[in-house]
């Protein structure tokens, strides 16, 4: 089913009222259709009223089958000139084809200032309605604007002839511009679409694309011919040609140094330049401005001037020298008296006193050494300071130092000081002291030689020890009795009752087994014993017994050649164990002898083996 427009319902609904004969107050007016611009905020249309059903009409026919349509409708009166339709609410024109008010028509738009009649809407708009509406009161007189048929907005031109001779229509707006068929104004010539005048366009000077350029500055075009209006900082045409624009800069031209022809001046041993327009100085390798006076340029050779040594202001000041320059570095010239530079170094001048200095005495180089003693400079001269310990300068030379040791017996201590000799075999030394005494004398024996008796002044006795061990006396009876003188009871030969203690004969000392009873007998020690060389003395000897209870074997000893005997005590033993008799208690005597006396106190059986009579002695040897 086609629908149709709800204008349409209300005139078809019209139609029928008046066929009816009904008759009620002017209807609302119809909305003719929907904005033609947009943008535009129309009031919205009253179609139709609130009782009327406006389902979907056929459009056939007029056939609308199921629409309930109110038996009152109100349909607004007919008017045929803008007359009928003065004060109406609805609007001031009469639209002719619907016999209707509205606000405004096609042919009669009465709408107010600034608005327009939208065209098939009969209703005013926001805009112009015609180029009279777009005229404007400007600067003291009337600008003519044109009204935009498309946006009813008032433009400044719709086509190029509405802008002046020169200007074309670009976008609603005049702007500069020609073209074949818009000729420039007089005077001007078309270059590029544009209106130029050839005798001052910088672009076009004298011609189309004929354009000014110039150097560092900015070109002018004057009766159709290139030249320079002016330069740009720093630069400046100084040689008068502008075709070469402005050839200098100022800021770094010397010749031209801050403006055209004002030079900077030479200076002595400098070096000119211009610097942001102003003259700049700096001095030659080696020389400086070290008075400040730029006048006289840089005065001072840095190279040789101790004042002024390798830079302005730094002065060469050294130890006990006077200060020189050589390649800007600071050098001694010459030293004081009596000092001298030894390290080859200038920055500690001439360090050395050659009047004390032990290492450079005199001279650099000159060092004092001495033998075995320190070393002193004294006045620029070499001298012994101190002798080293033990060590003299005895020969009062000093080339040779301290040459004498104090340690020799001839000079022990001090020089001269002889160590007396000592006794036979002794040698006379010089040893190292302790305290204030440095050194002593001493006697000490010859290598192998003893002092035996604790007096080195008499000489060394001994070759080795002072003592050695000896056997003054031995008697094995191997070989008889003949050392010994002895009486009845004392045998020599093999025991008859025992085997001997040791070797095969012995002395055997027994009762008589015939005769009277003899109850006593010696064995005595024929020649005395040289004992005056002993230290100490021992008797030793081997015995044994079968005795009655009254028997037996004392021992004694003489020494003043038996005179006198000294009882030493009874030897009493059942074996052949080795007995010993200290006789250190005697030391001192000259001889020694010994005898053995067996003794019974009753006629009974009893005898005594004796064997390995022995003096065991330490003796001096000496």
């Amino acid at each position: 089913m086609h629908q149709i427009g709800i204008a349409t319902v209300i005139v078809f609904l019209g139609l029928i009222a008046s066929a009816s004969g009904c008759t009620s107050a002017p209807p609302t007016p119809v909305d003719a259709g929907e904005d033609a611009s947009p943008g535009v905020d129309l009031p919205a249309v009253v179609d139709v009223s609130p009782s009327i059903d406006d389902g979907a009409l056929e459009a056939g026919g007029l056939d609308v089958p199921g629409v309930d349509v109110p038996a009152a409708v109100d349909v607004a009166a007919s008017c045929t000139t803008n007359a009928a339709c003065a004060g109406s609410a609805e609007g001031p024109a009469c639209d002719t084809a619907t016999g209707r008010c509205v606000p405004c028509t096609a042919t009669s738009d009465l709408c107010p200032a600034g608005q327009y009649c939208v065209p098939g809407m009969n209703r005013c708009a926001p805009g112009c309605r015609d180029d009279l509406a777009c005229r404007e009161a400007r600067d003291g007189g009337v600008v003519e604007r044109r009204c935009n048929p498309d946006t009813r907005a008032c433009v400044d031109c719709l086509r190029d002839e509405h802008c002046a001779a020169g200007s074309l229509c670009v976008g609603n707006s005049c702007v500069a511009g020609c073209t074949a068929t818009r000729a420039c104004p007089s005077g001007q010539t078309c270059c590029g679409g544009a209106c130029v005048d050839p005798q001052t366009s910088s672009s076009h000077c004298g011609a189309c694309d004929r354009r000014c350029t110039v150097a560092n500055g900015v070109p002018v075009c004057r009766s159709g011919a290139c030249g320079l209006a002016m330069c740009v900082a720093p630069f400046a045409d100084c040689d008068g040609n502008a075709t070469n624009g402005c050839e200098t800069n100022t800021a770094t031209n010397a010749t031209h140094c801050g403006a055209c022809g004002s030079a900077c001046a030479a200076r002595p041993n400098s070096t000119v330049s211009c610097e942001l327009g102003s003259c700049r100085y700096s001095c030659g390798a080696g020389f400086g401005d070290c008075d400040g006076n730029a006048s006289n340029g840089c005065e001072t050779d840095l190279s040789t001037t101790p004042a002024h040594c390798g830079m302005c202001g730094r002065a060469c000041s050294l130890a006990n020298a006077t200060a020189g320059c050589s390649v800007g570095t600071c050098t001694v010239a010459t030293c004081a008296a009596n000092f001298a530079n030894c390290n080859g170094t200038a920055t500690d001048g001439c360090e050395v006193d050659t009047r004390t200095n032990v290492a450079n005495c005199g001279t650099c180089g000159h060092t004092c050494t001495f033998t075995n003693a320190t070393a002193n400079c004294v006045a620029g001269s070499c001298a012994i300071g101190a002798c080293t310990s033990l060590y003299d300068n005895c020969d009062g030379n000093a080339a040779n130092g301290c040459e004498a040791s104090l340690l020799t017996t001839t000079s022990c201590g001090a020089c001269g000081t002889s160590c007396p000799a000592g006794g036979p075999h002794t040698v006379s030394r010089c040893q190292a002291g302790s305290g204030s005494t440095p050194a002593r004398c001493s006697i000490s024996c010859e290598s192998g030689w003893t002092d035996c008796n604790a007096n080195v002044a008499d000489g060394c006795e001994a070759m080795g020890s002072c003592t050695v061990d000896r056997v003054l006396f031995y008697d094995g009876f191997e070989s008889g009795d003949g050392l010994w003188t002895r009486d009845p009871v004392w045998r020599y030969g093999a025991g008859s009752f025992y085997s001997p203690c040791a070797g095969t004969r012995e002395m055997i000392g027994e009762r008589l087994a015939s005769g009277p009873c003899i109850q006593s007998g010696d064995l005595t020690l024929i020649t005395p014993i040289d004992v005056s060389r002993a230290t100490s003395l021992n008797l030793l000897h081997r015995s044994r017994s079968a005795r009655g209870a009254s028997s037996g074997l004392t021992f004694y000893m003489s020494t003043d050649g038996g005179r006198s005997w000294i009882n030493l005590g009874n030897q009493n033993t059942a074996t052949c164990g080795l007995q010993s008799i200290p006789l250190s208690s005697f030391v001192g005597a000259s001889t020694m002898l010994f005898r053995f006396s067996l003794y019974s106190g009753a006629c009974e059986t009893t005898f005594w083996r004796l064997d390995e009579v022995r003096l065991q002695a330490t003796v001096r040897n000496y």
